[in-house]
């Protein structure tokens, strides 16, 4: 779970904790998010548990659980009448958005934090045609 001491809206950072091996390290803020954070903590620090480690809390329990994300995407999913997807759908289509735009691959392999590019390349096969083009043209240059 994301702790306060994790964002440093003065340096535009916030740290990602990766599991499974990946690399954890702090990634910039856009300046939308860094916004949103900035309010967040203002509505934060007038709430019941203000004083926990955690970014974000609930007034009865001070700490999310850790479903409670998964839960709220699958909220508004149904509400938006999208089936067939997950939280981590988002991380699948942010990679293919990124290769799609022409990002480099192994920016895209730092963005998700993986150790070994091939990570990467096996993570970005449910991609675009544009994006499996891409990819074939990079394999061959391997």
């Amino acid at each position: 779970m994301l702790e306060v001491s994790q964002v440093k809206l003065e340096q535009n950072s916030i740290f990602i904790q990766r599991l499974k091996g990946s690399v954890s390290q702090f990634y910039p803020l856009r300046a939308d998010d860094k916004t949103l954070i900035e309010k967040w903590l203002k509505i934060r620090s007038k709430m019941k548990h203000a004083d926990s480690k955690f970014l974000f809390i609930t007034e009865r329990t001070g700490r999310w659980s850790q479903p409670l994300p998964a839960k709220l995407f699958d909220k508004y999913a149904s509400m938006a009448k999208i089936e067939g997807h997950s939280c981590h759908s988002c991380r699948h289509s942010t990679a293919v958005n990124l290769l799609d735009q022409g990002v480099d691959l192994f920016d895209i392999k730092t963005w998700l934090g993986h150790k070994n590019i091939q990570s990467t390349l096996v993570y970005l096969q449910i991609g675009s045609i544009k994006t499996q083009q891409r990819m074939s043209q990079i394999l061959q240059r391997m």
